[in-house]
């Protein structure tokens, strides 16, 4: 049915009128600017009338909507509705504007078809200026019904922040107005504000009781709120251990997601809600460690900010096209969680622990334990956690050789061992260096009380380079089981370098069978009885480095034996062997090896004078710290005789400033990139050159003993 031009319906928002009539020539003064009619708010048409009118005009709408529906399914396809939109029956009965509205939305939308609803709706959508201005008026947006100059009025802050938090954590419009015109703080989002403030009263507590603080502790081991896996009986520590940080990093990082995060949706979503979830979280961090790890002490609210997180990334993963930079906050939330457990695991991060001394107090907590060392059960968990991540391991007096089994089964990729137990028990080490596969370093070190017998080592892997091993039982005849099990593992080692030895009284087969080690570089005998065949040292032709010490049984054939066919050797080191049949004319062989570069001789009172040093030529090292005969006079011979010498060792020696002057003027000749001369020497010594107003070249570098032991390692 086609109304009248002109023709005029009374509906419930005010009069709608025919588009072509508020858009005619005669009417077009009266509308203009304005794409709605204007009808009296006041109309005296009664309801009936207007409701009678209303349904006329949708009769209208219905015609036009089921000339493209024959079917009567009350929706028309989207390609049909495109073509209906061009015909003539349509373009001269919809107003132009109408059909922009209508064009526009099918394309925006992603429907396949179109409902009458949806095309009424479009239709008679449009108020009039009338209708428009008393609800400005009713909203104080303008002064009057008959004015329609907007009043703009500035929105507080909070009602800014209010419709920031809708824009950002909300997803429909409608809900985004609706949550803007009807927040009011009541009642407030208390529950995060309270749980940060509790949370960083209980950090600063513990810092003052401490005494310290750092970005990884101090963790308050003893508290009563912490949750340890053996005080699970204690309920209350399921949830209260939310209230300790591992340091002011875990406590910083925490508090900003939780504020960030938190006290928004709490403002969107109530403090009921975001406590549910805030503390679900928390039980279930503790919860499923007690489960799935039993051995873990829990501090810290990562459980409930983690919830935080999660219910915000649920939110954006299903809303995150309605959201303005949706995408860009997916990536951004994951990012942080990613940071977050970074951070939080660097605490359990083993795979980052590759040196592991049970006695390291920093390691465990020094608060906790105090003087005490940790207790091994302690440390095997600490094993079991990062073992497979370890390349060192020490083991100090305090442990059992019962560990050793935890050792195999989680070590498999150490290195370097170290073990300094107090009793060996040989069904410890059954079976356990053949799981070590890549161990190529082993220190045994035992006690007076101890005895470590060889044949713990018979498990040792072929690929052993370096081996150091204290007996503890110096001056006592090794049995015949003892010397055979320590050729077999000597034997079963075909790329051994280095082997150090202390405490040691050789048999002839035993000493026969290390001189038989053509790949030993470095061989350490140290408080040992040499057999009366030594001179078959001779054999390790390939060694380099030969340190011997506390050696009473050593004679000057001994050296003669080593200076004339270790052709390879570079470094030797001799130090208080309190033999009394070593003579100077022992020393003076020295000078035979051509390759030797590094000598070190301490604690020889009686039998090192000037002259043994008259013979030293072209060495790196020199080290006589102890020898109480030399003097500057041989201090004179060996810098001419050494112009390359980069450490010069004459502590607790009869030297005077005369040697500093001699070291200056001997360095004064080297420049460019010319390596320095480090002399260590007596603080007062250093004091008198100072005195002399004569400061020293750039190529000389003078220590007194404070720094004496640092710095020789350097050079070792």
């Amino acid at each position: 049915m086609l109304l009248a031009q002109g023709t005029s319906i009374a509906t419930i928002a005010g009069v709608v009128e025919e588009e072509e009539y508020a858009n005619s020539e005669t009417n077009s003064g009266r509308y203009a600017g304005y794409l709605t009619d204007h009808t009296d708010l006041g109309s005296d048409i009664d309801i009936d009338e207007s409701e009678y009118r209303r349904q006329l005009l949708n009769d209208k709408w219905r015609m036009l909507f089921d000339r493209f529906d024959p079917e009567g399914f009350g929706e028309i396809p989207r390609n049909d509705f495109l073509q209906a939109l061009t015909s003539a029956e349509w373009i001269n009965e919809i107003p132009a504007n109408k059909r922009d509205i209508l064009l526009t939305r099918v394309k925006e939308s992603h429907l396949n078809s179109v409902t009458f609803q949806d095309f009424v709706n479009v239709m008679s959508g449009k108020r009039t200026r009338s209708f428009k201005c008393a609800v400005h008026h009713r909203d104080r947006e303008v002064s009057s019904e008959n004015d329609f100059h907007l009043l703009i009025h500035e929105p507080p802050l909070f009602h800014k922040m209010v419709r920031m938090i809708g824009d950002e954590f909300l997803t429909e419009e409608r809900d985004r107005k609706y949550y803007a015109d009807h927040y009011t703080c009541c009642p407030p989002p208390l529950f995060i504000i309270l749980i940060t403030l509790v949370e960083l009263g209980f950090f600063t507590y513990y810092t003052v009781a401490m005494g310290e603080v750092n970005p990884s502790g101090p963790v308050p081991i003893d508290s009563v709120f912490i949750y340890r896996p053996d005080k699970r009986l204690e309920l209350w520590r399921f949830a209260f251990y939310m209230f300790l940080h591992a340091g002011w990093l875990h406590l910083l990082f925490n508090l900003g997601v939780q504020v960030v995060v938190g006290l928004p949706l709490e403002m969107v979503h109530g403090s009921l809600r975001i406590g549910a979830v805030y503390m679900a979280g928390v039980l279930a961090g503790s919860l499923g460690t007690s489960v799935f790890d039993t051995d873990v002490y829990l501090v810290g609210a990562s459980g409930g900010v983690y919830a935080l997180l999660a219910a915000h990334l649920a939110n954006v993963l299903l809303n995150y096209n309605n959201m303005e930079f949706g995408i860009v906050r997916l990536i951004g939330i994951f990012i942080i969680v990613c940071e977050k457990w970074k951070r939080i695991s660097k605490f359990q991060a083993w795979n980052e622990v590759d040196k592991f001394f049970a006695g390291d107090f920093y390691f465990f907590n020094q608060e906790h334990f105090g003087d005490r060392k940790p207790p091994q059960e302690i440390v095997e968990k600490v094993i079991i956690r990062c073992g497979q991540f370890l390349n060192r391991l020490i083991l100090g007096d305090y442990i059992e050789s019962s560990i050793m089994r935890v050792v195999a089964d989680h070590c498999c990729n150490v290195t370097y061992l170290q073990l300094g137990f107090h009793v060996h028990n040989t069904m410890d080490y059954v079976g356990v260096f053949e799981k070590l596969i890549k161990l190529h370093t082993i220190k045994i070190l035992t006690h007076y009380s101890t005895k470590f017998d060889p044949q713990n080592f018979l498990s040792l892997t072929a690929d052993i380079n370096t081996i150091y091993y204290s007996v503890g039982s110096y001056g006592d005849t090794p049995s015949r089981s003892w010397c055979n099990n320590f050729s077999s593992v000597i034997s079963n080692c075909h790329v051994l370098h280095s082997l150090n030895l202390r405490e040691i009284k050789f048999d002839k087969s035993t000493f026969k069978i290390i001189t038989k080690i053509q790949t030993l570089k470095h061989l350490g005998l140290i408080f040992c009885k040499l057999p009366s065949n030594s001179k078959k040292i001779k054999k390790l032709v390939n060694l380099e480095s030969l340190e011997l010490e506390r050696i009473a049984n050593m004679e000057n054939e001994f050296l003669q034996a080593i200076c004339e066919n270790l052709n390879n050797l570079k470094s030797i080191a001799i130090k208080n062997l309190m033999a009394p049949k070593i003579t100077r004319q022992g020393f003076y062989l020295f000078s035979a090896p051509q390759s030797l570069k590094s000598i070190r001789i301490c604690m020889m009172e009686r039998e090192i004078d000037n002259t043994v040093f008259f013979q030293f030529q072209n060495l790196i090292k020199l080290e006589c710290c102890g020898c109480q005969l030399v003097t500057d006079v041989a201090i004179k011979r060996v810098l001419e005789n050494c112009p390359a010498l980069e450490v010069l060792n004459v502590m607790g020696t009869a030297v005077t400033v005369a040697t500093i002057q001699l070291a200056d003027r001997a360095t004064r000749h080297r420049f460019g990139n010319a390596s320095k001369l480090h002399v260590f020497i007596h603080q007062n010594i250093i004091k008198d050159f100072e005195c002399l107003n004569t400061p020293a070249n750039k190529y000389l570098v003078l220590q007194h003993d404070v720094f004496w032991q640092n710095q020789t390692r350097v050079f070792n």
